[in-house]
Order: C-alpha cells, then structure tokens, then sequence
C-alpha cells in the first residue's frame, strides 16, 4: 500500500474517516511565499479523484491536496523522478494562488484545469500535467517525466479553455 487510502499500512473494506484534513489548514491562495495560515474550522473537500497508487483532493480554496504515491525528485539537479509514499495529504504549491478547478490522475501521473485568474470566473483555464510519462501520457511531446506541474501548451493556444 503507498498511502493512497490516507492511512498508514492498512487496508479497509468499508468507508473510513480521513481526519487528516480535520487538522490542516488551508494553504493562504494569495501568499506566493507558501507561508501556511489555519484556515477557520476543517478544510471543506469539494471533489477528489482517485488513481491506481495516489489520490487527490481540492478544497474550496482551490488547493490542491495529493497523498499516496506521489512525484519527488530523486537527485539534487532534479533530472529524475522517484515517488514517495506518503499517507498525510501534502499540498500542491506549484500554482502560485491561483485555484485549481479539475483534477484527474492515472496511476503516476496527474493533470490539472487552473483558472488562469486568482478566482475561477468560469473560462480562462489553464491545462497543467506532471509525474509519470513513460507512455507520453503527460501530453507534452516526449517521454521525460515531471515532478512539477508543466503547461501543457497545445490547450493554453485558446483551443480548448473555458469548456467545463
């Protein structure tokens, strides 16, 4: 198990409490320095998605939350890519305050709609794409691996944005 299920080693056959999000805070959307600020009362999920080794979350400051098997660097130039097993959702700060609106992953790999404004007013979104790409699955041209999110540029053209 690689912590997809937000607890440690177990495995349950019926619903379970992830209370992990009962004692974070959100992450400020505005704050560009990631500087953590408890947010009044638990985090509110408004969707979650799962893959075959992670799962994800956005709450509804439009930050994205991932757990399981998730992209890490694995040396210091940051050439290639490990995933770390990891039980307690860690935020995605890649975003810079702006709200993700859509997530979907595959077992490695993620992809993302982010409103191009620092509130969603329904268009200008912006496709984001990381982990696993081995297959070209990523969409962004080869075959290299992300451990960071990366626009994928064929729909940041206009082409697709804005369509929900």
């Amino acid at each position: 198990m690689d912590g997809q299920l937000g607890v440690s080693g177990k495995n349950y056959s019926m619903p379970h409490l992830m209370d992990q999000f009962l004692e974070l805070g959100s992450r400020s959307l505005g704050s560009l320095d990631h500087s953590e600020t408890k947010s009044e009362g638990p985090l509110k999920i408004c969707s979650i998605k799962a893959g075959g080794m992670m799962s994800l979350a956005i709450d509804d400051h439009g930050t994205l939350w991932m757990w399981g098997n998730c992209p890490q660097q694995s040396n210091k130039n940051g050439s290639s890519i490990a995933f770390e097993s990891s039980f307690i959702p860690i935020p995605v700060h890649d975003f810079h305050g702006h709200p993700v609106v859509k997530v979907a992953c595959g077992s490695e790999h993620v992809v993302a709609l982010v409103s191009a404004r620092e509130t969603y007013k329904g268009e200008d979104l912006v496709c984001y794409s990381w982990g696993n790409n081995h297959h070209g699955q990523l969409g962004l041209g080869d075959r290299e691996s992300r451990v960071h999110p990366e626009i994928i540029e064929m729909f940041n053209q206009g082409l697709f944005l804005g369509c929900l």
